[in-house]
């Protein structure tokens, strides 16, 4: 197995950014189902290369993952985990920021500058 086989093109295994466009048809809903699909796999990349490389992952807390979905209007950050007790992997709506709402983007755009900044260590 190499590395490459495991996390394929992520390139921040800790956190997902996912736009939809209204214009096109897309959607708050869209964007979230990608997120989730995104997040999973970052945790599951995560628990991956801990097994790689001789660890596990026991307690759900040990391998998460942070994901936005945007909209032209909303955005939600959402955070991502495994459960080791019913073996699946689970994500949770944390907060919705209205993009239109000048208190609340800059709220966002501190969240993502922490979650980053977890990220990198």
């Amino acid at each position: 197995m190499h590395l490459t086989d495991i996390v394929g093109d992520i390139r921040s295994p800790f956190f997902i950014w996912e736009y939809k466009a209204q214009v096109s048809g897309g959607t708050l809903y869209h964007a979230v189902s990608q997120a989730i699909a995104g997040g999973s796999a970052c945790v599951q990349a995560a628990r991956a290369l801990a097994h790689f490389v001789g660890e596990s992952y026991e307690k759900p807390a040990d391998a998460i993952a942070f994901s936005v979905a945007i909209d032209n209007v909303n955005a939600q950050l959402l955070v991502h985990w495994y459960s080791p007790l019913d073996y699946r992997y689970k994500t949770q709506a944390v907060r919705t920021f209205n993009l239109y709402d000048p208190d609340q983007l800059p709220q966002l755009i501190n969240v993502a500058k922490n979650n980053v900044s977890y990220g990198y260590g």
